[in-house]
């Protein structure tokens, strides 16, 4: 594969959309078949680094964001990314298939475009910046309209294999100054409402640039043929969609003990339903410190909330079971209904991924 490094790897080619898209999907397949859903964060093997011209490691999603920006650019392509192409498509350098030539036009385009004065064509383009990996449910996405007169609507769609897009629109969001925009994005569930199943690590966020802004009373999930039926009624100018991914950061295997039914067999996060516990409580997981919060069952007042290590005690005014004092996270002032909520590492503004129900006495 050492033919990608003569002149002709670096002379008027740039890799073909086809063979950067296989390479895309092989590269997302090898990922999750090794990490699972959470790859994009992940590194990716040293061979695969090696060929791309890295000299250590990075993650897998910097290499996909590498090539799909090689894939929307007219440069050509580096020797590195036309040998990790090649060796994920299984073809070999001199491919008809892995390359293409750099039309005349392309070429005088990016020359242009290498002077110090923004061109023409540069301020009349959607420009969007979204982070490919975070670190919570909530993130910032920034960028430039074509002009200023134009309105900016972001959306994101979980892919929690429902297909719906949400929009992330509200009376300041997005932000404004000229040409630019700044907004806020959450993947998951803002209101607060039980999740039956996991928020998603993944999210494709997609902004659109229409003549008329969005109704920002108009919160309803949309499928894409719905969004873009609307859109269009608004003047539809441009869109761009981005892939993030969220790092799992979640506790392992959590569970809830008491001191009677629930001592021997814990009681797991399965589903919201009260279940009935006698205190001291003992909240266990796999991992590092994390977020408790405990409301009142009935009327959803705050009670405590506050980071804590695995093993965190829960007691109860006037219980008379023996605990460890330096165990005890919080003392509940009695018998009643509780909601104990446990978040990773910090409070985030949806809902948190594990929630019991109970009714101590």
């Amino acid at each position: 594969m050492n033919d990608a490094k003569t002149p002709e790897g670096r002379l008027g080619l740039k890799l073909s959309a086809q063979a950067t898209a296989s390479a895309i999907d092989e590269l997302g397949r090898r990922g999750k078949e090794t990490w699972g859903p959470s790859y994009y964060s992940q590194l990716a093997p040293g061979d695969l680094c090696r060929l791309a011209g890295r000299s250590r490691p990075v993650q897998y999603g910097a290499l996909i964001s590498w090539l799909k920006r090689l894939n929307e650019g007219s440069k050509p392509a580096p020797a590195g990314a036309i040998e990790l192409v090649a060796h994920l498509t299984n073809l070999t350098t001199t491919d008809s298939e892995l390359t293409t030539k750099i039309s005349d036009s392309e070429v005088h385009h990016s020359r242009k475009r290498r002077g110090t004065k923004r061109t023409s064509a540069e301020e009349t383009s959607l420009v969007v910046n979204c982070p490919s990996v975070i670190h919570d449910y909530k993130f910032v996405v920034v960028g430039e309209l074509p002009h200023e007169h134009l309105h900016a609507a972001v959306f994101v769609q979980p892919l929690d294999g429902t297909g719906y897009w949400y929009p992330q629109i509200a009376r300041h969001n997005p932000l404004r100054a000229g040409r630019a925009f700044a907004s806020f994005v959450q993947i998951g569930n803002p209101a607060g409402i039980w999740h039956v199943k996991r928020p998603p690590l993944e999210a494709k966020v997609r902004v659109l640039v229409l003549e008329q802004p969005w109704n920002t009373d108009s919160s309803m999930r949309l499928l894409e043929d719905d969004l873009f039926k609307h859109a269009e009624r608004l003047g539809l100018v441009d869109h761009k969609d981005t892939l993030t991914s969220r790092v799992s950061t979640d506790p392992l295997a959590p569970s809830l003990r008491d001191c009677s039914e629930f001592s021997d067999q814990p009681l797991v996060h399965d589903e919201p339903r009260a279940r009935s516990c006698v205190a001291p409580l003992t909240l266990d997981w796999k991992g590092g410190a994390a977020y408790i919060e405990i409301r009142e069952g009935d009327g959803d007042r705050l009670v405590f909330q506050g980071s804590a290590a695995p093993g965190a005690v829960l007691t109860m005014h006037g219980s008379e079971e023996p605990t460890d004092p330096q165990a005890v996270l919080f003392e509940l002032g009695g018998p009643g209904r509780y909601r104990v909520r446990l978040y990773p590492a910090v409070k985030s503004f949806v809902d948190p991924p594990f929630e019991w129900w109970l009714e101590l006495r």
